[in-house]
Parts: structure tokens; C-alpha cells; sequence
């Protein structure tokens, strides 16, 4: 057998017993929240192979001296160890019955560590969530500005408040997209409609044709625009061939809703 051949050979078989030892799970909110648990570099390690040994059955409540073996620490710094976590209930002893042996058999809950590390996290989502809606309330704040300062420099006035209140429903209630909203004002300045309801009945329409952004809108009126073209020419060729055989008639002539 070649060298190479051997080598290969130990490493599948390192890879397989790799795999079939198994993985400790340890909760990576541990590892990253346990000094804000007064939780020292050693004490986790401590935690750390406690929960490997849970999980790969060998003790649910291993001593100092069984941890010893597996750590670079004497048994006596490791009960030291032990005794704070319990001191702390990061560690609380209890029992459960063994069918098999018919006895009682101690286990290590972790209950209140888990307890505390879910505190974290909430307190965690609570501030994300805060920090979120104070974003968006900006923002928000910031686009109903932009689109009151629009309103009132189209009208020449100052809005109401019932105008304003209309403005604001349309974006926070409707979540209807804030250029839209000026895209609106825009189109109803061109065709000399400026008052709330054509402006409403136009965004009511953009959201039935479920046109969330003003891309959007511009895209889809430059395919009806190829169409209406591809339609007019064929109209065209119809009324010219009807010209020729005397029997034209004048086709309706297309309104348009909106200006661009």
C-alpha cells in the first residue's frame, strides 16, 4: 500500500470517528452574554463540559473528579468551581427516577442560567424593537415633511389639518409609498385638478394595480404605452383600408386619465 493510499486511509477514518464521537451544543447566547451573567472564563469552560458529558450520556451530574480528565485543572479548583455555580443556581441539583436501576439519580438543571440568558435576549429584542420603530418614525417623519412641504407649494397655502391628517393615513395607515403620494400631487397639478379627492381616486387606483413604488408605475404605463402604439397602427392600417372602400367610419379617440 502506497503512502499516499495510508494517508488517506487515516484520514477518512479520523473524519468517520470524528462524526461518530459527536458534537457538543452549547447556546452561542452563552458564549457571547456570560460576562453580563458575572460568569467567569473558567466557570463557562466548567459549564461548558458539564453539558458535553449530559449530552454524550456519560453523567448528568459529573463530579470534580470525573471533570478533572478532561480539563487542565486539579479536582480541587474544579469543586471550588462547581460550588459558586450552585451558589449562583446556575447549577441546581435535582433528581429524577431510573426506571432500570430503580433508583433516584442526580442531574445538574440549568434552568436558572437559561432563566437569566432569556432576560438578556429579551431585554436584547426589546431595545432592537425600540431602536426599529424610532427608524421607521424618522423616516416616516422625515417623508411626511417632504410631502406636506409638497402640498403646500402646490396649493399655495398652508394645509388644513384635516389635509394633513389625509396625508398622513395615506402613508402610515395605507402604507402607500411617499413618492407616490407626490408622483399624485404632480399628475393632479398637470391636469388643473388640485384638490384631495382626485388625488385619492389616483393612489386608489395605483393600489388596485397593486403599484408599490413609482419604478413601478413608470415601467408598467411604458408597456401600456408599447401596446397602445402596437394597437394604434393596427387601427390605422384597418381605417386606411376602409378609406379605400368607401365604408370608414371615425374611431373614438382615447382619453387620458393621467398626464405624464
Amino acid at each position: 500500500m502506497s503512502r499516499k493510499s495510508s494517508d488517506g486511509n487515516i484520514v477518512a477514518s479520523f473524519g468517520a470517528d470524528l462524526c461518530l464521537s459527536g458534537f457538543t451544543s452549547i447556546p452561542n447566547l452563552l458564549l457571547t452574554h456570560y460576562p453580563q451573567l458575572g460568569l467567569t472564563d473558567f466557570e463557562v469552560l466548567v459549564l461548558i463540559q458539564i453539558m458535553g458529558l449530559r449530552q454524550k450520556g456519560v453523567q448528568s451530574a459529573p463530579t470534580a473528579l470525573t471533570l478533572s480528565k478532561y480539563m487542565n485543572a486539579d479536582q480541587g479548583q474544579i469543586q471550588d468551581c462547581i460550588s459558586r455555580l450552585i451558589d449562583k443556581k446556575f447549577l441546581v441539583i435535582k433528581h429524577y427516577f431510573h426506571e432500570e436501576e430503580g433508583n433516584l439519580t442526580e442531574y445538574y438543571c440549568f434552568d436558572v442560567l437559561f432563566g437569566e440568558l432569556s432576560g438578556i435576549w429579551a431585554m436584547e429584542k426589546q431595545q432592537l424593537l425600540l431602536k426599529t420603530q424610532r427608524m421607521v418614525e424618522n423616516k416616516y417623519s422625515k417623508s411626511l415633511k417632504k410631502i406636506y412641504n409638497a402640498f403646500e407649494k402646490e396649493f399655495g397655502r398652508l394645509l388644513s389639518p384635516t389635509e394633513a391628517q389625509q396625508i398622513t393615513i395615506w402613508v402610515e395607515e395605507h402604507k402607500i409609498n411617499p413618492e407616490l403620494v407626490l408622483e399624485a400631487l404632480r399628475r393632479a397639478g398637470l391636469r388643473g385638478v388640485l384638490n384631495f379627492r382626485y388625488i385619492d381616486k389616483i393612489l386608489l387606483d395605483w393600489q388596485k394595480r397593486k403599484l408599490d413604488t413609482l419604478k413601478d408605475l413608470l415601467a408598467q404605463e411604458e408597456n401600456q404605452s408599447g401596446w397602445d402604439k402596437t394597437k394604434g397602427n393596427g387601427k390605422l392600417k384597418a381605417k386606411q383600408g376602409k378609406a379605400e372602400s368607401g365604408t370608414g367610419e371615425d374611431d373614438d379617440e382615447f382619453t387620458l386619465l393621467y398626464l405624464s
